[in-house]
């Protein structure tokens, strides 16, 4: 065989250029298959990541858009985060004595349904709505937004001034009626969003205030 023929045989064919033996077309058939069905497969890996993005964006969007549609817009003048004992009562005893809307947020259910079924059977029927997602919670606060922590005193209360120093902004104030420690109270002002006061005030009296 000629030098050229020696070549081809120990190197990788080649579409165009060097002719083939009859008994060697089998090798450039397998190997332009294979060199297509990367190519496609290259293809197919780019199209599905642009999809996964795109999806991610859809998914993203359409929860911000959903939770600014069910939050509908600031209507209550003070909220109250625990709906406890005592948080429920202050609710009810703030929404009758200013006569405006009073918002409450628990991430317990029954605590928030609770609390409406007891604004129902007040004596004027207390306007009071109640929230388990936190940023629909601070949607519906008039600003500057005016919030009372009634939470149990430690990890709970730093729980819940984190997930508040995130949505709320310069002017809002946040007042925490738990027992809690001075320098607890200053390590927490500390932590908060820039203009964004907190201050301690611990409150006691039980349900009947």
């Amino acid at each position: 065989a000629s030098t050229r023929q020696r070549h081809h045989r120990r190197g990788r064919p080649r579409l165009s250029g060097c002719p083939l033996l009859p008994c060697q077309a089998w090798h450039l058939q397998l190997w332009a298959f294979a060199r297509v069905g990367r190519q496609m497969l290259h293809r197919s890996e780019i199209v599905a990541l642009a999809s996964g993005v795109v999806l991610v964006g859809l998914v993203r969007g359409g929860t911000v858009l959903y939770r600014r549609m069910c939050s509908g817009p600031a209507t209550a003048a003070v909220g109250v985060v625990g709906l406890g004992v005592m948080g429920s009562q202050l609710v009810l005893n703030l929404a009758e004595k200013m006569q405006e809307q009073v918002a409450g947020f628990d991430l317990s259910d029954e605590k928030a349904s609770a609390l409406i079924a007891l604004a129902k059977q007040e004596a004027g029927a207390p306007s009071v709505v109640t929230h388990r997602e936190l940023e629909a919670f601070v949607a519906c606060l008039k600003r500057p937004r005016r919030i009372i922590l009634l939470v149990p005193a430690g990890k709970p209360v730093d729980a819940a001034i984190a997930g508040l120093s995130k949505l709320l902004s310069k002017g809002d104030v946040v007042v925490d009626c738990g027992n809690e420690f001075y320098t607890n109270t200053e390590r927490r002002q500390k932590a908060m969003a820039p203009g964004v006061l907190l201050m301690g005030c611990g409150l006691s009296g039980g349900e009947s205030g």
